[in-house]
């Protein structure tokens, strides 16, 4: 009866829950095995959000290089192609359509998030550091 209310104390702590919740999320030995559907879509949002709160960081610095280099590669291209032959203005600011649709940031990590609970699970008998 100890052992009982001992181990029901400490893990109805809101946050050790969430914590655990998570934690199996994570685990690909259990993935969604002992989620309740109900708290599987708040462990989707929370990955989902603490993963983009990890990558904005890292994404400002990346964006502003990356716009540099662009605008560098068509300026030093410009020339080259009104040499080879004319072209006017329109032809260089005219939109293309057939780029690629642009996915945020966010829709990305949440297909990431469902491919990754599509998955078969790991083994439970296979050593975590072999993965």
């Amino acid at each position: 009866m100890r052992v009982r209310d001992y181990l029901n104390d400490k893990y109805t702590d809101p946050k050790t829950d969430e914590l655990l919740t998570i934690a199996t999320f994570l685990d690909p030995r259990f993935k969604t095995t002992y989620i309740t559907t109900e708290k599987l879509v708040e462990v989707k949002v929370r990955a989902a959000s603490e993963t983009e709160a990890l990558l904005v960081g890292n994404t400002d610095v990346g964006d502003f290089s990356l716009e540099e280099d662009q605008s560098g590669k068509e300026a030093g291209t410009a020339p080259q192609s009104a040499k080879k032959s004319k072209k006017s203005l329109g032809s260089f600011l005219k939109k293309t359509s057939s780029a690629p649709a642009l996915r945020t940031q966010r829709q990305v990590i949440e297909q990431e998030l469902d491919s990754y609970t599509l998955m078969m699970a790991a083994d439970s008998e296979a050593d975590p550091l072999d993965w």
